[in-house]
């Protein structure tokens, strides 16, 4: 695996368009740097990101969310 990834390989991690990572960075939603005109993600900064992200609930018994 490599360290850093461009925003083509986060796209495809996250099961979204090119698009909307652009978004997310420029929101500030995602750690990213620039190196020169390029947008990269370095691997470590993104899987720690992604660990802190509050987990979804799961699902009741009953198939209902709460």
């Amino acid at each position: 695996m490599r360290d850093i990834l461009y925003v083509r390989d986060v796209a495809e991690l996250l099961g979204t368009s090119e698009a909307n990572v652009f978004q997310l960075v420029y929101r500030g939603k995602l750690p990213a740097r620039r190196l020169g005109r390029r947008i990269i993600f370095l691997r470590t900064e993104l899987e720690e990101y992604l660990k802190s992200l509050p987990r979804v609930r799961e699902l009741d018994k009953g198939g209902e969310g709460r």
